[in-house]
């Protein structure tokens, strides 16, 4: 569930919402990106009014500073060596294309968090090897992806996914931003109690990025569990049930 957080009053926008990965065509370019690109926006439906766009997980497909480049895109990484930016001429061509385009930033994202080609390391991780949520239960040798999640308790961490949206906000033009809390649901370490007590820390977070969108006069909307107890599990909630 995606929850828009508007002013007061606001009616909400009745949308239909289209959200990329963004892998399968970074992954995949040829050297003629544009045409590439240009085949995705053009194949979009046309009664899709918002189109959300990942810049990535735990290596990104846009030019940053902040983070690095997914090191399996190879074309990728060739374009932007040479000056290029093909995450910027997609967000360019959806514009002209008349869709309402956010940028959707996964809060977590585990996959292969053990490839030896390090591909979705974050550099925070890099940084802080013990900032995720379970170094315990990966101590021990368990493989569940999900204890390598990002701990957002740690202010390492939370400064970090700010630098990267912040980066994001500055370098491009878009419609706002989707902080998608669903892929690898897990962002608080501790049992169900520990998370429940640590959830502010998420709250203030959100408030961060709202001060960021608005000074750049962009839409925040949230990606959520669809129900409050679900939230309360990840510390995502005001209140239990």
């Amino acid at each position: 569930m995606s929850v828009a957080l508007t002013a007061a009053g606001a009616a909400p926008a009745k949308r239909l919402l289209l959200d990329h990965d963004g892998h399968s065509t970074f992954s995949t370019l040829s050297p003629d990106f544009r045409r590439d690109i240009d085949e995705v926006v053009a194949a979009c439906p046309p009664n899709v009014t918002t189109y959300l766009l990942c810049p990535g997980a735990g290596r990104y497909y846009y030019p940053t500073k902040v983070g690095e480049t997914d090191p399996r895109c190879t074309q990728l990484a060739s374009e932007q060596a040479a000056g290029r930016d093909p995450f910027g001429y997609f967000l360019g061509r959806l514009k002209a294309a008349g869709k309402e385009t956010f940028v959707t930033v996964r809060m977590n994202d585990v996959h292969e968090p053990t490839a030896a080609d390090e591909w979705n390391l974050p550099r925070v991780r890099r940084a802080h090897p013990d900032a995720i949520v379970d170094a315990a239960a990966v101590a021990r040798g368990d493989t569940d992806w999900r204890n390598w999640a990002l701990d957002y308790s740690r202010p390492e961490v939370r400064a970090f996914m700010l630098a990267i949206i912040g980066e994001l906000l500055e370098r491009y033009e878009f419609d706002g931003v989707q902080l998608d809390w669903m892929r690898f649901p897990r962002h608080l370490s501790g049992n169900r109690e520990e998370v429940w007590a640590k959830r502010l820390l998420i709250t203030d977070f959100v408030a961060e990025v709202r001060k960021l969108c608005r000074a750049k006069g962009r839409q925040l909307i949230v990606r959520v569990p669809t129900s409050v107890a679900g939230c309360g599990i990840l510390g995502l909630a005001g209140c239990r049930t």
